[in-house]
């Protein structure tokens, strides 16, 4: 309930965010950043982890089966719960391949009106709003819940342990949050979130004349913070 709010009112706590001292913005993120902790590794997500694990180990054709039943037990839930979907005709899936046989989704669709696409009875609170970054084009709205987050982080997790990344190593993220005041010209081009040992570092402020700053604050051994940073700098620079 409280990142649906957190999430509603997300223009309005920028104005707030970005009248504060640098040290408080510090904190601040490093509360949002508990926060989020908090869902992303309870005891949801570790389920979710060692579900995906488990998967590493099946067969071919055990893939083949759960992609089937995934992807019929999707549709069905379509159909039923999601007002958008109610009118689409039943189709028995044999193969993946068979989803190409159901009408494409087009964006005009979604952003005419997004409500169609949430689950009915769905409670408001329950419900995550946030908008995509318009890379292709115009921006969408689109919901989750708090279990859709976690499943994703599972995701997150297992792929970064692949690369030997345990969870909250230190990092940095560049990523669509206007985590500076977008009118700033000095570093710090950036704020810390303490709680996963975590930089975001702001996408709008990147230019050819501000990389030095951003490099030599990224790569600087001078902290105790980023001491073991270069060892697995590969896989550290995050962009999510």
């Amino acid at each position: 309930m409280l990142e649906s709010a957190l999430r509603a009112n997300v223009q309005r706590l920028y104005g707030l965010y970005h009248f504060m001292p640098y040290p408080v913005q510090n904190a601040l993120t490093s509360a949002r950043g508990l926060l989020l902790a908090k869902h992303r590794y309870a005891n949801g997500t570790l389920r979710y982890l060692r579900e995906l694990k488990s998967h590493e180990e099946w067969t071919m054709d055990q893939i083949a089966d759960y992609q089937r039943a995934s992807l019929r037990r999707i549709l069905d839930h379509a159909r039923r719960e999601v007002p958008f979907y109610s009118d689409y005709p039943p189709l028995r899936l044999t193969s993946p391949e068979d989803i190409a046989k159901l009408p494409v989704l087009h964006r005009e669709a979604v952003r005419a009106n997004p409500r169609w696409f949430v689950v009915r009875g769905q409670p408001e609170s329950d419900c995550i709003r946030v908008g995509t970054t318009g890379t292709t084009g115009a921006s969408l709205q689109v919901s989750y819940s708090e279990s859709v987050a976690r499943r994703n982080w599972a995701f997150h997790m297992r792929r970064w342990a692949w690369a030997g990344i345990k969870p909250r190593s230190p990092r940095v993220t560049f990523f669509g949050s206007r985590v500076v005041p977008p009118d700033r010209r000095m570093p710090p081009f950036w704020t810390h979130n303490y709680a996963e040992h975590q930089v975001l570092a702001s996408i709008f402020h990147l230019s050819e004349s501000n990389a030095p700053h951003y490099w030599s604050s990224f790569a600087s051994k001078s902290t105790k913070y980023w001491r073991d940073f270069p060892r697995c700098w590969p896989f550290s620079l995050i962009l999510f």
